[in-house]
């Protein structure tokens, strides 16, 4: 847990260094279009996946937070830290302990209008904690993120985030089918 802690603090005080204030002396300077679309977007996310099959059905909750920068108007690439609940088997009482990933992401906006926002979102990491040795994975994820009611002056926009994820773990075979199907809600903060 501490080393996790001191990524994140490290990655946080490193974004800081990088990118320091506009003006010494109080007063802002008049900022640009191009320099609004580059800046820092945090992102909160819950959600719920299921591989949805016969021979070994199983649910994963995952909890990510996670900060990227706007390289362009569409384009933005940051990290995520990544809490998985316990999966829950169905046809067998077996639970494993939460595990702790760390990844990267990047992000395409597709759809940008008035109020309207659609993100094609990629994601791929490692856990980085994790209970035992064969509950260490590997995870990409592929998700649309649909923002109806966006409004670019707001702090906060609420999304809905619907893909498809895959989970494959490093030392033993928890699982047969690693693709899952992901739905959840989240949100975009400044």
């Amino acid at each position: 847990m501490k080393r996790i802690v001191s990524v994140v603090l490290s990655l946080f005080s490193l974004s800081l260094s990088i990118f320091p204030a506009n003006a010494q002396d109080g007063t802002a300077e008049p900022v640009s279009r191009e320099w609004q679309s580059r800046k820092w977007e945090g992102v909160m996310e819950a959600n719920l996946n299921g591989n949805f099959s016969t021979s070994s059905r199983y649910y994963v909750a995952e909890y990510t937070i996670g900060m990227k920068y706007c390289l362009a108007e569409r384009w933005s690439l940051g990290f995520e830290c990544v809490g998985v609940a316990p999966f829950a088997f169905q046809d067998r009482q077996q639970t494993f302990s939460s595990v702790i990933d760390l990844g990267l992401s990047g992000a395409f906006r597709i759809i940008s209008e008035d109020r309207d926002r659609m993100d094609l979102n990629i994601g791929i990491g490692s856990s980085v904690l994790a209970y035992s040795n064969k509950e260490y994975n590997l995870y990409c994820d592929l998700a649309l993120h649909y923002g109806f009611l966006y409004d670019r002056t707001a702090r906060v926009n609420p999304y809905f985030a619907l893909g498809i994820s895959y989970r494959h773990p490093y030392r033993t075979d928890l699982y047969n089918d690693k693709v899952m199907l992901s739905a959840g809600v989240g949100f975009w903060f400044r």
